[in-house]
């Protein structure tokens, strides 16, 4: 049958359905990637260590149980998968048909979702990542209504389901499981983005910038959402 963004699955090679969702022009995977192979079969390893060189998952808080919700967390090398450099495009992680999103693909959603009154929390189009984000997962925040943290039901009113699956930092600290989400970005020559693309439980957007240099960068680990080609 037809592919059918935001009623059709997707499958990965491990055998793991993720739900679709339909933003814009753009059609996103709505959970985090949990694939232990890429779609050759080529399995990709469990790390414990950061490393530039090696490709390897990680469970978010080095807690396997974190899995089902949160996915696993990346390094740039098992991002990429050799693809680094591909003119923007890394298939990379992602199942065939689905890539890792480049920055511009990034902005593209964020903008549509601006776009959207019934998206915006207080009225604001800079108030969005409520949205957004996922209706469970978070710890609680009652710094500000419109942040993901404060009253969970009334996040996700996309569809797209975003989760604070911490981060691997390149001194090998991993945290923020519940409190902090961060993604690969894929930027404009098909390497990692400089900077990384973050949110909070208490945050009201998405944020690009203020993170470690590109050499550090590439050690870190992040989770990993696949949009259709």
């Amino acid at each position: 049958p037809d592919f059918l963004c935001g009623v059709s699955p997707v499958n990965d090679y491990d055998g793991n359905q993720y739900g679709t969702v339909k933003m814009g022009t753009q059609c996103w995977m709505s959970e985090n990637l949990r694939s232990e192979h890429y779609s050759d079969g080529t399995s990709i390893a469990l790390g414990t260590d950061t490393s530039s060189f090696m490709a390897y998952r990680y469970y978010p808080a080095r807690n396997s149980n974190h899995v089902p919700v949160y996915g696993y967390l990346y390094n740039w090398r098992a991002v990429a998968h050799n693809e680094e450099g591909n003119a923007g495009h890394i298939q990379g992680v992602c199942p065939e048909g689905w890539h890792v999103p480049r920055i511009a693909e990034w902005n593209t959603l964020i903008a549509y979702v601006q776009s959207k009154e019934e998206y915006q929390c207080d009225g604001s189009p800079n108030n969005y990542l409520k949205a957004v984000a996922a209706p469970y997962g978070w710890g609680s925040s009652s710094s500000t209504s419109c942040s993901p943290g404060y009253n969970m039901a009334e996040n996700n009113a996309t569809g797209l389901g975003l989760l604070p699956a911490g981060v691997l930092n390149y001194l090998n600290y991993l945290s923020g499981v519940g409190s902090t989400g961060a993604y690969w970005v894929v930027s404009p020559s098909g390497k990692a983005y400089q900077w990384p693309m973050t949110f909070g439980s208490s945050s009201r957007s998405i944020s690009f910038g203020g993170g470690a240099a590109v050499s550090q960068y590439v050690k870190m680990a992040q989770a990993v959402r696949c949009v259709r080609d």
